[in-house]
This record gives C-alpha cells, structure tokens and sequence, in this order.
C-alpha cells in the first residue's frame, strides 16, 4: 500500500442562511433541498474515489452532507469537535455581502494584524485546533483517503496546514459543497 494519503476536505451543503447571507457560524441550521442535492452530487463527485472515512462537526449542515457521502460509500462518518465552525461572536447572524463587512472579516482573519471580535474565538484557538486534528487523523489514516466536511470559515485553516504561507490571510470564499484535495 501507498504511504501517500489524499486529504478531501469540502464545505457542507447549502443552508437558508447561506441563501440570506448572513453568518451563522455555531447557528445549527440544517440543510435545506439544494443543499441536500448538492451533498448528494459531492458523494457522485467522490464516487471513484475509496474513501476510508468521513469527518464532520457536529453542526447539522456539515453532519449532514457527510452523512449523505459516506453512506454512499458505506463507510464510517466520526464527528469531531475541532472541526467545528469559528465562532464569530457578535458578528452572529450579521450579513456578510458588504464592504464593511468583507473588511472585517478580512482583519478576523489575518494573522498578522487579526481583529479581535466580542465573544468571538481566536486564530490561535483555531489554528491549534485544527492542526491537532489533522496531526491525529494523519498519522491515523496514512496511506489512506479520507473526507473532512466542513465550514468556509475554517476551510483557509486546512489549507494552510497543507500549504503554508507565513502570513498569508486565513479566510477563503468557498462554494457550498465545493471540495479540495491535498496529498499528505
């Protein structure tokens, strides 16, 4: 067997608050119809894949979707609290579309000069969290494919777990059920 592993990690379906565009970081809303479509089109996505697990948190978006993906692959789906969305503090249930807006979330997310928000979890926080997840499931997992189902506000941690650029800002826009794929 390979020792090089395939790291998939997606967003989760379509919520009504994505439709709204407002932010619903630890909001527990579930999918709704396309998002529910656009899980299955991600388990057909995946199909030709051998996937050997599915990872969420345990928001019902993200549960959800890799529920969908793993029961079509007959495989195990394991919640996992560090993978849970940033909390975004008073900026909960706040839209996002606008200038100021997008400059502020753009400062919540840089590392080198982050904006600190009420109530709201810090880079350090995250970035500790994750990277203890993928340090586990890495080394768990090596030489095998898995899946992470996930939130667009920590997608950017992901990738620069992978990927590191030493100062580059940690936000990234992605797509529901939009995925990326990493070799480890």
């Amino acid at each position: 067997m390979s020792s090089m592993s395939k790291i998939y990690v997606a967003r989760h379906g379509q919520t009504d608050g994505n439709t709204l565009q407002v932010i619903h970081s630890i909001t527990d809303t579930p999918l709704n119809e396309t998002g529910i479509a656009q899980a299955r089109g991600l388990a057909e996505q995946l199909s030709g894949v051998k996937l050997n697990a599915v990872f969420s948190s345990k928001l019902k978006r993200a549960y959800k979707t890799a529920q969908i993906v793993a029961k079509s692959q007959n495989i195990p789906h394991i919640v996992d609290d560090r993978i849970f969305e940033r909390d975004y503090g008073v900026l909960e249930h706040r839209p996002y579309m606008n200038p100021e807006m997008v400059e502020i979330m753009t400062k919540f997310y840089d590392p080198t000069d982050e904006l600190l928000i009420e109530n709201a979890e810090s880079l350090s926080t995250v970035i500790k969290r994750i990277h203890d997840f993928l340090d586990e499931v890495t080394k768990k997992y090596r030489g095998k494919n898995i899946l992470i189902v996930s939130h667009s506000g920590i997608m950017g941690f992901f990738k620069d777990y992978f990927e590191p650029k030493p100062g580059a800002n940690l936000f990234a826009w992605v797509k529901n059920c939009e995925v990326w794929e990493f070799k480890n």
